[in-house]
């Protein structure tokens, strides 16, 4: 199991999104739109949703990660940032972050599967000061 290959898998599909800038790790300034790769889920129960959850042995010693996907659209104009975002939180399409991800589950070979069950936030996300339209997307990931 490598979390630094299983980040690069979700980097690798969310770049098949036309446009999209990713970052698989935490940097400074985006320029929207943008992809930013985190491994668990920013403000929440480290508990409940740990980043990797050992405990997930099935028969195969299995191991289920989460990640946050979190997109960043521009906040100049209102309605085209929305609509922007919308886009990606669309469950097919060419701008899909669900297609993106789900399109090869196995992340390029680097995990057994990945499902991305949900978005958890959409709203006004800020990154490094700077307030941007955003989404976050849950991924899990299992891997052995």
């Amino acid at each position: 199991m490598s979390v630094s290959a299983v980040r690069s898998g979700l980097a690798a599909r969310l770049e098949t999104i036309s446009g999209l800038q990713v970052w698989e790790f935490v940097e400074g300034p985006v320029n929207p739109p943008a992809a930013l790769i985190v491994p668990g889920v920013p403000g929440s129960d480290s508990t409940q949703n740990p980043p990797i959850d050992y405990s997930k042995t099935y028969q195969d010693g299995s191991h289920d990660l989460l990640f946050t996907i979190k997109i960043f659209t521009s906040m100049a104009h209102a309605e085209s940032g929305q609509s922007e975002l919308d886009d990606f939180l669309a469950p097919t399409g060419s701008t899909s972050v669900l297609a993106a991800v789900e399109g090869d589950d196995t992340l390029g070979g680097a995990a057994d599967f990945s499902v991305v069950p949900m978005c958890t936030f959409y709203g006004i996300l800020t990154h490094n000061k700077v307030d941007f339209y955003g989404a976050e997307f849950l991924v899990r990931v299992t891997v052995s």
